[in-house]
Protein backbone atom coordinates (compact mmCIF):
# COMPACT_ATOMS: atom_id res chain seq x y z
CA UNK A 1 0.00 0.00 0.00
CA UNK A 2 2.69 2.39 0.90
CA UNK A 3 4.65 1.66 -2.46
CA UNK A 4 2.11 3.27 -4.56
CA UNK A 5 1.73 6.41 -2.37
CA UNK A 6 5.12 6.85 -1.96
CA UNK A 7 5.95 6.48 -6.03
CA UNK A 8 2.76 9.11 -6.83
CA UNK A 9 4.84 11.49 -4.22
CA UNK A 10 7.98 11.21 -5.91
CA UNK A 11 5.95 11.81 -9.17
CA UNK A 12 4.84 14.89 -7.93
CA UNK A 13 8.00 15.84 -6.42
CA UNK A 14 9.83 15.33 -9.47
CA UNK A 15 7.41 17.49 -11.47
CA UNK A 16 7.27 20.19 -9.17
CA UNK A 17 11.25 20.59 -9.18
CA UNK A 18 11.05 20.47 -13.21
CA UNK A 19 8.15 23.06 -12.96
CA UNK A 20 10.17 24.96 -11.04
CA UNK A 21 12.51 26.02 -13.89
CA UNK A 22 9.36 26.94 -16.58
CA UNK A 23 8.56 30.76 -16.42
CA UNK A 24 5.98 30.40 -18.42
CA UNK A 25 3.84 28.42 -21.40
CA UNK A 26 6.17 26.00 -23.67
CA UNK A 27 3.47 23.95 -25.80
CA UNK A 28 1.47 27.00 -27.32
CA UNK A 29 -1.26 27.15 -27.77
CA UNK A 30 -2.23 24.05 -25.59
CA UNK A 31 -1.28 26.15 -22.22
CA UNK A 32 -3.04 29.45 -23.12
CA UNK A 33 -6.03 27.70 -24.59
CA UNK A 34 -6.58 25.90 -21.04
CA UNK A 35 -5.52 28.86 -19.28
CA UNK A 36 -7.99 31.45 -21.56
CA UNK A 37 -10.66 28.78 -20.72
CA UNK A 38 -10.68 28.99 -17.11
CA UNK A 39 -10.33 32.55 -17.06
CA UNK A 40 -13.45 32.74 -19.15
CA UNK A 41 -15.31 29.72 -16.76
CA UNK A 42 -14.65 32.11 -13.70
CA UNK A 43 -16.48 35.27 -15.14
CA UNK A 44 -12.89 36.78 -16.16
CA UNK A 45 -13.32 37.69 -19.41
CA UNK A 46 -14.73 36.87 -22.67
CA UNK A 47 -13.32 33.72 -24.88
CA UNK A 48 -9.93 34.22 -26.73
CA UNK A 49 -10.16 33.86 -30.50
CA UNK A 50 -7.31 30.53 -30.40
CA UNK A 51 -8.50 29.85 -33.87
CA UNK A 52 -10.43 27.67 -35.64
CA UNK A 53 -8.45 24.49 -34.86
CA UNK A 54 -8.62 25.26 -31.29
CA UNK A 55 -11.00 23.33 -28.98
CA UNK A 56 -10.37 22.63 -25.49
CA UNK A 57 -12.87 20.62 -23.43
CA UNK A 58 -13.44 22.70 -20.35
CA UNK A 59 -12.67 19.54 -17.74
CA UNK A 60 -9.11 20.35 -16.97
CA UNK A 61 -9.96 24.07 -17.14
CA UNK A 62 -12.31 24.00 -14.43
CA UNK A 63 -9.34 22.51 -12.09
CA UNK A 64 -8.09 26.10 -12.34
CA UNK A 65 -11.12 28.20 -11.94
CA UNK A 66 -10.35 28.64 -8.31
CA UNK A 67 -6.88 30.62 -9.47
CA UNK A 68 -8.38 33.01 -10.94
CA UNK A 69 -11.05 33.88 -8.15
CA UNK A 70 -7.75 34.31 -5.90
CA UNK A 71 -5.35 35.70 -7.96
CA UNK A 72 -4.69 37.82 -11.84
CA UNK A 73 -1.18 37.57 -11.52
CA UNK A 74 -0.33 35.76 -14.68
CA UNK A 75 3.05 34.01 -13.09
CA UNK A 76 1.00 32.99 -9.64
CA UNK A 77 -1.33 31.08 -12.45
CA UNK A 78 0.57 29.76 -13.89
CA UNK A 79 2.47 28.25 -11.61
CA UNK A 80 -0.92 27.25 -10.10
CA UNK A 81 -1.69 25.84 -12.79
CA UNK A 82 2.12 23.59 -12.75
CA UNK A 83 1.18 22.45 -8.97
CA UNK A 84 -2.15 21.24 -10.64
CA UNK A 85 -0.35 19.38 -13.17
CA UNK A 86 2.26 18.02 -10.89
CA UNK A 87 -0.80 16.43 -8.43
CA UNK A 88 -2.64 15.50 -11.61
CA UNK A 89 0.27 12.96 -12.79
CA UNK A 90 0.61 11.78 -9.19
CA UNK A 91 -3.16 10.65 -9.18
CA UNK A 92 -2.76 9.08 -12.68
CA UNK A 93 -0.15 6.61 -11.15
CA UNK A 94 -2.17 5.91 -8.29
CA UNK A 95 -5.07 5.28 -11.07
CA UNK A 96 -3.17 3.35 -13.04
CA UNK A 97 -1.90 1.06 -10.76
CA UNK A 98 -5.30 0.40 -9.75
CA UNK A 99 -6.17 -0.44 -13.72
CA UNK A 100 -3.22 -2.40 -14.48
Amino acid sequence: MWIPLVAALIVVAARLALGATMEGPRVFPDELGYLAAARHLAGGSPPWELGAAAFYHPGYSLLLVPAFWLTDDPSTLYRVALVVNAVLGGVTLLLLRRVL
